[in-house]
């Protein structure tokens, strides 16, 4: 009746009445809100310090611990790439190296991948794990901390502890040139954030990907000393009958 109608306008403008103040506490109903752009990124800053908890890798008697390095990657674009030196024989290796990256733009995720280091020309490098270091958790306001490595073996809890700064360009209205169209910019951003997305995706991909063929190696490596056993073994159990001929 009328009165439900009246009770349900009632209702209806409490609750328009609290998004206007959820809309006004969040500030998008400010004027300069609609004017807000992506940020412009000159460059940024990647200080990869240490990493904690890795398994060893080398587990052949007498060599050691892992020769751990760290690769560190724009996610979609393969040559903004660069990696750490390696640290012999440890499994809480410490670089505290640092890279600027030039070509970066906002929405785009970083992704860090740690190696063991193996003989050269003989056998791959062991992957030991990885992580994504998302945009929006470093893009613009940076990043200290750290992050815990996905892939890093059964069982193991392992971390990588980065710091990443990010440098701004100027605004182009301080420089005195037009403004730039906000649709352009939201496309730049939005295509930007799209394809690094959808390289995070395949970077998944090729974390189960290493984490397999890992696994298929260490298969290998027991079937390996399965055999060494085995012919030790039957050599011991087959007398030598050589004298009594």
């Amino acid at each position: 009746g009328n009165g439900a109608q009246v009770t349900d306008i009632a209702d209806l403008r409490k609750c328009v009445k609290q998004l206007e103040v959820r809309l006004e506490n969040s500030g998008m109903l400010h004027e300069n809100y609609a004017a807000t752009r992506p940020p412009r990124v000159e460059s940024i800053k990647v200080r990869i310090k240490r990493a904690r908890g890795l398994r060893n890798s080398d587990v052949v008697p007498g060599t050691g611990l892992s020769d751990v390095y760290c690769k560190c990657v724009v996610l979609g674009k393969p040559t903004t790439g660069v990696r750490t030196r390696v640290v012999k024989d440890s499994i809480s290796p410490a670089w505290d190296e640092e890279f600027v990256m030039a070509d970066y733009q906002a929405g785009e995720h970083l992704r860090f991948q740690l190696f063991d280091q193996d003989i050269p020309f003989v056998k791959e490098d062991d992957y030991l794990g990885s992580v994504v270091l998302e945009s929006s958790r470093f893009c613009p306001q940076g990043f200290e901390g750290e992050l815990r490595l996905t892939g890093a073996g059964q069982g193991v809890e392992a971390y990588l502890e980065v710091k990443v700064k990010v440098k701004l360009l100027p605004d182009e209205e301080d420089l005195g040139d037009p403004p730039r169209s906000e649709t352009v910019n939201s496309i730049c951003s939005n295509e930007s954030a799209g394809a690094s997305n959808l390289a995070m995706i395949l970077a998944r991909l090729d974390d189960v990907y290493a984490v397999q063929k890992g696994l298929q190696e260490q298969l290998r490596r027991v079937e390996e000393r399965m055999d060494i056993v085995e012919v030790a073994v039957t050599r011991t159990a087959t007398p030598d009958l050589r004298g009594f001929s």
